[in-house]
């Protein structure tokens, strides 16, 4: 993806600076009115949280990316059982990728400290990575390390975290978190015209629930302010064991808000009981030529997630190097440390990269869609085990009607903005790293 890409779009310039939150309501577009009575707290939060289906009086959750529960939208019934149960952004895959950018661009006192919160974490959560990343536990164990060791539990370390707030690990047994990957500023696609957009509204955007939580962008903010905040000296700071968890939480979230369908919600606001498709969750699709993949029917936002990364990386599938994902980074065009290219790709603030995904989901994930399909036919699967459900009045499986078909047309024209995301989502989330931790 040119850099063009970035430079076309709407959002202000601003020196690198630690992206705090009272500097960035004009960067963020925001609603005049939004009242901020202190950082990280925002007076007249009230409802619900988050966001459900309501079918016939049946909920349905909005799953991929963990999406919000609680209010509800009328979808068609048709829907409960094509939504997956387990997808979450980019896949492993891509959150890999970012955190394996961003190491390449801490400093030195940054990566110590990445370093001695990964210890701690590891003290502290060992069952964890017993679990899911044996090989850094070990690694963790060699003392003492060589410098090439200490690079590799590093990245090592940083591949295994980012993983955590995810499912199958801390977001089914925390659905407080759930709210915190994602912030669904609305749009309306129009078919065969320009999206319509709106302005960033936390009041709007950002409902605290008790049981979902609130957006990405207040969680990013307050997970920052404990990650910045060491205990010294017997003082009142944060453990480090709280922030490893803040680390975690914050490598995982600069991800997510750099996937398009994080930060865009396809809804018309004239319409009070239209709540939009989910973050694409609703648009089912057929993804060059194939109706289900692991966790279900294909719908817009798994494509997103896992459909167009997944071809991307398919190309660097055997070669030798130590994984795919170093492969996709040494196949990149990353800024050299210290350069220009490199101060312009990190400027700004999280509101306004939210902003630039938001923008590039109303130009490419909803503008480059083809026409609506409503004779297209797909299965209806359990959204358990993902098998046809069969109609018991003609012992045959279920199927339903209407979607888009994406061809490889659809990703010739998106796989750049992929690839682009994943890259500034990277050299940002080392900038914020060098920020909170590199002093």
């Amino acid at each position: 993806m040119h850099d063009d890409l970035t430079r076309k779009l709407d959002t202000p310039k601003v020196t690198p600076t630690r992206a705090s939150f009272s500097r960035t309501i004009d960067e963020a577009h925001f609603v005049s009115g939004t009242v901020l009575a202190a950082p990280y707290r925002i007076v007249g939060l009230l409802g619900n949280g988050g966001m459900g289906v309501n079918t016939g009086g049946t909920k349905m959750r909005r799953i991929s990316f963990t999406k919000r529960i609680g209010l509800t939208v009328v979808l068609p019934f048709l829907l409960l059982s094509a939504f997956p149960s387990n997808c979450w952004a980019w896949g492993d895959h891509g959150h890999q990728i970012v955190v394996l950018i961003a190491s390449r661009y801490l400093n030195a006192q940054a990566q110590e400290n990445v370093l001695r919160l990964l210890m701690e974490d590891i003290r502290v959560n060992d069952y964890y990575y017993k679990a899911a990343c044996p090989d850094v536990l070990a690694l963790s164990k060699s003392q003492p390390l060589s410098d090439v060791h200490r690079k590799q539990l590093l990245d090592e370390g940083l591949r295994c975290m980012v993983i955590w707030p995810d499912p199958p690990y801390v977001k089914f047994d925390r659905p407080y978190t759930a709210n915190w990957h994602f912030i669904d500023i609305p749009l309306t696609h129009n078919p065969g015209g320009k999206a319509t957009t709106y302005q960033l509204d936390l009041a709007r955007e950002c409902l605290l629930g008790a049981k979902n939580g609130d957006c990405a962008l207040l969680a990013l903010e307050r997970f920052q302010a404990v990650l910045a905040n060491p205990r010294k000296n017997g003082n009142y700071g944060e453990s480090d064991a709280s922030r490893a968890e803040a680390l975690k939480f914050i490598i995982h979230i600069v991800g997510d808000i750099h996937q398009p369908l994080h930060c865009a919600n396809d809804q018309d606001l004239s319409k009070p009981d239209d709540h939009g498709d989910a973050g694409g969750n609703g648009k089912i699709v057929n993804w060059l030529n194939e109706q289900t993949y692991t966790y279900g029917v294909w719908n817009l936002h798994a494509v997103w997630d896992s459909g167009i990364l997944d071809k991307i990386l398919a190309a660097y599938k055997g070669q030798n190097d130590s994984s795919i994902e170093e492969a996709f980074i040494k196949d990149s065009s990353l800024p050299a440390a210290g350069s220009p290219d490199l101060v312009r790709m990190q400027e700004g603030s999280v509101f306004a990269w939210v902003y630039q995904s938001y923008l590039l989901a109303a130009e490419y994930v909803y503008g480059k869609l083809p026409p609506y399909d409503a004779n297209y036919e797909y299965p209806v699967l359990d959204r358990k085990t993902f098998k046809p459900v069969i109609d018991p009045a003609t012992n045959k499986p279920k199927t339903n009607f209407g979607g888009y078909r994406l061809t490889e047309e659809y990703y010739t024209a998106n796989a750049p903005v992929v690839k682009r995301q994943l890259i500034l989502g990277g050299v940002r989330l080392g900038r914020i790293l060098n920020e909170d931790l590199g002093k």
